[in-house]
C-alpha cells in the first residue's frame, strides 16, 4: 500500500506569487505524489496492492488565493485517472480521496506570496476533519478498493455543482474572493 499524502498550501492571488511558490506547490504536492508512485508501481504489480492520493476539495474546482495548491492538486485527479487505466491489467486498485478542512497542528505554516513561510490559521473552532476521521476514511477506501472519495458535505456540494451549475460557481466565488482572501490572511 502506498499513501500519498504529501501537501502543503500556499496563498496569494496568481500575479502576486513569486516564481518560487510555483516550484514548491508542484515539487511538494504533485512530485512528492508522483515520485513514490512511480517506484512503487514494480511492487504494487507483484502484491496487487493499493495506491491512494490524498488531494483536497481544493482539487476540484479552482480558487481564489489558492491557485497554485488547488492546480497541484487537480493535477493528482490526472494521475490518478490515468494509472487506474494503466495498471488495470495488473489488478492494482488506485484511489484518490479529495478532503476538506481538516484539523491541523498548533505551528503549521504554508507559504506565502513571497515564498517564504506563513502560520496557518488554527481549525479548531472550524466543522473540520479530524486526521484521524481522515485515517479511517482512507482505510475504508483502500479495503473497498474506491476510486474516488469526497470526505465533506461541502465537498460534495462543491463537485455536483461544479458539474450542474458551474456559471453559478464563478459567479458565487467571484463575490466571494476578498472574504476568502480576509479567511486566509
Amino acid at each position: 500500500i502506498l499513501i500519498n499524502n504529501a501537501g502543503m498550501s500556499s496563498r496569494g492571488y496568481f500575479e502576486e506569487l513569486e516564481p518560487q511558490v510555483f516550484r514548491d506547490m508542484v515539487d511538494i504536492n504533485f512530485l512528492g505524489c508522483v515520485y513514490p508512485t512511480r517506484f512503487a508501481i514494480p511492487y504494487l504489480k507483484k502484491s496487487q496492492g493499493s495506491v491512494v492520493f490524498v488531494s483536497s476539495v481544493a482539487g476540484i474546482r479552482g480558487l481564489p488565493e489558492t491557485i497554485m495548491y488547488c492546480a497541484s492538486k487537480m493535477a493528482l485527479t490526472s494521475v490518478a485517472e490515468s494509472l487506474k487505466v494503466e495498471l488495470a491489467e495488473y489488478n492494482i486498485h488506485v484511489g484518490i480521496l479529495y478532503v476538506g478542512i481538516t484539523k491541523n497542528e498548533a505551528g503549521k505554516q504554508v507559504i506565502g506570496k513571497d515564498g517564504k513561510p506563513i502560520p496557518l490559521k488554527s481549525r479548531e473552532n472550524s466543522n473540520a476533519s479530524t486526521p484521524e476521521e481522515v485515517a479511517k476514511a482512507i482505510v475504508k477506501n483502500i479495503r473497498r478498493r474506491k476510486f474516488k472519495m469526497i470526505l465533506s458535505g461541502l465537498g460534495k456540494l462543491n463537485y455536483l455543482a461544479n458539474i450542474l451549475f458551474p456559471r453559478v460557481v464563478d459567479r458565487v466565488l467571484i463575490r466571494a474572493k476578498d472574504k476568502i482572501r480576509k479567511m486566509n490572511q
